[in-house]
């Protein structure tokens, strides 16, 4: 639990180069390749908040993707300075592409239940990214309401309660990025998935599909 010191969800936050621009080419391919197929699998999730491929962030995780699977992104994860000393973590990583008139709107990884806070103060104790894979860099990404552009193959890495949000974009190209949640084990939100799964008829929104638990194989402690 080592990324936890000197951490703050509500204003960390670090950019780190996370594929080239030659990977977000290939990077793009695939994801549009895939998209009808994640956009077909059932979803029991009545919230309406976000739509498309962002909405299926919780019944697919992305690393598990076999064409995604010679980028190593767990390897380049535990390379972060965030994560070095971690031996174990979990992510759930998903996809946004958006279209001209489409929008991210405006919102944090964490949680703002009160209930939900005062049961374990380390509920928001976890990570956010967006790494921007392609199309026009102008329309960028609004954190704390203040605008900056993106740039091709960058990941944003922020405290899980940092607001943020993608503008409409005004584009005829698609704007394609990918996002992961990434979570120590033993925080909560994982600790009550599994519990969940262990009791529940598993389906596509089990912790299975959800998460995904890596291992440091370069910690040389």
């Amino acid at each position: 639990m080592g990324f936890i010191k000197d951490y703050d969800p509500d204003t960390h936050r670090s950019a780190y180069t996370l594929f080239t621009p030659e990977e977000c080419i290939n990077l793009s391919k695939i994801l549009h390749r895939y998209e009808s197929d994640i956009l077909n699998i059932p979803n029991s999730d009545s919230e309406t908040y976000y739509k498309g491929l962002t909405k299926q962030f919780s019944v697919y995780n992305w690393l598990n993707n076999p064409d995604l699977q010679i980028y190593d992104i767990p390897r380049r994860l535990f390379t972060l300075p965030e994560f070095q000393d971690e031996e174990v973590l979990y992510v759930q990583c998903w996809a946004n592409i958006l279209r001209q008139g489409e929008n991210i709107p405006l919102h944090i990884h964490g949680t703002s239940d009160i209930a939900e806070w005062k049961t374990s103060q380390r509920w928001s104790e976890f990570y956010a990214s967006n790494t921007f894979i392609s199309g026009p860099e102008e329309t960028g990404t609004h954190y704390n309401d203040t605008y900056e552009r993106n740039n091709i193959g960058q990941m944003h890495l922020i405290g899980s309660m940092v607001p943020h949000e993608v503008k409409t974009h005004m584009s005829n190209t698609p704007r394609i990025s990918m996002a992961m949640d990434i979570y120590h084990e033993g925080h909560p939100c994982i600790t009550n998935a599994i519990e969940e799964s262990s009791t529940n008829f598993i389906s596509h929104q089990s912790v299975k599909n959800r998460f995904k638990r890596i291992t440091n194989r370069f910690n040389s402690k």
